[in-house]
């Protein structure tokens, strides 16, 4: 697998480790493939990205055939993932945690890359990153924002609603949420505490 951040121009790189890249100062995090691997082992991560998976069969069952592998490229700032999809990883979503949607498809690596950086403010959250970071300190990895009431549920897209999460932490939300909402038409109750 090659590096994600190669297909972004260098004026976005933030900072560079040994285990992932930060672009758009740090809004936008992208795995190297040890660390990628170890964020899809995430049984919360792996249960968000099962759903996708199963949400994206309506759109093209080749997507959903139980064998088709998915590698994880990066994360923005309220954990969205851009992942690859299918034998030769050609397609490349972005899926949304909350409910384990694809909200974009791209055709290859290097188009994801490119809708990214000429629609970062969107595409990353880093505008509210960086608001966040001068109101209560710098975020760093492993933490993303989280939105206290989920964006999906009416949640506002400002730091008010917002808290400083482990991306772990984050993910157990997320799968919990996704669970609930996956396969529910618009406008059905349900049940969530933001602590599960």
């Amino acid at each position: 697998m090659g590096n994600f951040a190669h297909f972004f121009s260098d004026r976005v790189l933030f900072q560079r480790r040994d285990d992932v890249d930060f672009l758009f100062a740090g809004a936008l995090v992208v795995f190297h493939e040890k660390t990628a691997q170890s964020i899809g082992g995430n049984p919360h991560v792996a249960a968000v990205l099962a759903r996708a998976k199963s949400a994206m069969a309506g759109i093209d069952e080749l997507l959903a055939l139980e064998n088709q592998k998915i590698q994880i490229h990066a994360m923005d700032a309220f954990g969205g993932l851009y992942v690859s999809i299918g034998e030769d990883m050609s397609s490349t979503v972005k899926i949304d945690p909350e409910t384990a949607e694809m909200t974009k498809q791209f055709t290859s690596q290097r188009e994801c890359a490119e809708a990214i950086e000429s629609a970062a403010r969107v595409e990353t959250g880093w505008p509210l990153w960086l608001e966040w970071g001068n109101l209560h300190g710098v975020t760093e990895w492993p933490v993303r924002l989280v939105p206290i009431v989920p964006f999906v549920l009416g949640g506002t897209f400002d730091t008010q609603n917002m808290e400083a999460v482990h991306w772990e932490k984050a993910f157990k939300r997320y799968d919990a949420l996704s669970l609930q909402l996956h396969g529910l038409p618009d406008g059905q109750r349900i049940t969530f505490d933001g602590d599960e």
